[in-house]
């Protein structure tokens, strides 16, 4: 190892066997100059111990690597999981699972996100159940409409083709036809009921201050006829003396309840129609002790075409549309209509005008 002539110094490193040394040398200063200095270090210890600290470092760098990643992905879930529960909710809800709801819990943005969605899918709940309730109700319609048209149709089908192939006698001859004209007729009352209800539901009423006193009295004349040989009794109590609306459609109104009292009453029966104010608002009931009806008849007896005893409906010529009508009037005043009746008890009709 020979140090360069300028006084520079000379360093190196050596390897010998499993050792590392590190080599110094230079020459002395005059008047030493003949001589040089010679250093020889060992640093085999240090550079294992180097060696040994990058091995530490590594394996804590990457348990600290590992530990950071796995604690970034709990905070990435705990940020995207409401979004990933979100978008799982919405699938269900487009595949029809309409009560599925987001889990709220906290304060925070995320909680009055969830909070908003639940507001969202409760209110499409609501209105699909809304657009199912009305398509069912439209089918229920169109099937009974159909039947309804199907009787009295096969019966003057069959009492015509009967008057063409039989030799009749005159009495024969007549009874078929008195049968054909009163079929036809219950075709005419029902086409006549369809149209007075889709006119209801398209146009609006003529306004107007009744007097009660002369709604109950136009009323009572013209169902006096129908009272004959019944042995009803009706009573008319008139505690308001005036009510808006359209006098005709309110005496349809009043005729259609009290005929279905009567029809209700057995002989002795009592029928009390009274005009009353109830919490600030004029009220009309029609209060009969007949036979009364259970609460699953009174869940559809508005319904068009429904009948809660078939039997004395179709022999009263009615095709189950009578209470229909009342409700669509009742719509058309912005009135409320309810019904409260127990088999055997009676039932009473109310109907509250929310217009004075």
């Amino acid at each position: 190892l020979e140090p360069p002539e300028n006084g520079n110094r000379l360093v190196t490193v050596r390897k010998a066997k499993d050792n590392t040394y590190v080599i110094v040398a230079g020459k002395l200063p005059v008047p030493y100059d003949s001589y040089t200095l010679v250093y020889l270090y060992d640093t085999t210890e240090g550079i294992s111990s180097w060696n040994h600290l990058k091995d530490m470092l590594f394996l804590v760098g990457f348990v600290l690597s590992v530990l950071l990643a796995l604690g970034l992905l709990l905070v990435l879930n705990r940020i995207f999981q409401p979004l990933t529960q979100i978008s799982q909710t919405s699938r269900d809800i487009a595949n029809g699972e309409y009560e599925t709801r987001l889990p709220v819990s906290g304060q925070d943005e995320l909680s009055e996100m969830a909070q908003s969605f639940n507001h969202m899918a409760e209110e499409i709940q609501r209105q699909m159940t809304e657009l199912k309730d009305a398509a069912d109700k439209k089918q229920q319609f169109v099937d009974n409409f159909a039947h309804e048209l199907r009787t009295p149709l096969t019966a003057i089908y069959g009492y015509a083709e009967y008057m063409q192939k039989a030799v009749l006698s005159e009495d024969d001859r007549l009874s078929a036809l008195n049968y054909i004209m009163s079929e036809s007729r219950r075709l005419q009352t029902i086409a006549s009921q369809l149209l007075t209800m889709a006119s209801l539901q398209n146009n609006p009423i003529d306004w107007e201050e009744q007097k009660v006193a002369s709604l109950f009295e136009a009323v009572n004349q013209t169902l006096y006829g129908r009272l004959a040989g019944k042995e009803i009794q009706i009573e008319f109590n008139i505690e308001v003396e005036t009510i808006w609306g359209d006098a005709a459609l309110l005496e349809s109104l009043l005729i259609n309840l009290i005929d279905n009292g009567i029809k209700a009453c057995e002989k002795g029966g009592h029928i009390i129609v009274s005009a009353v104010t109830e919490e600030g608002r004029k009220v009309i009931t029609v209060k009969d002790n007949g036979k009364g009806m259970t609460p699953e008849i009174l869940t559809q007896i508005t319904e068009p075409f429904y009948r809660g005893e078939k039997s004395r409906s179709r022999s009263d010529g009615g095709a189950g549309l009578g209470l229909a009508i009342c409700k669509q009037i009742v719509l058309s005043h912005h009135a409320e209509m309810s019904f409260n009746s127990r088999p055997g008890e009676g039932t009473t009709a109310k109907i509250t005008f929310t217009t004075s």
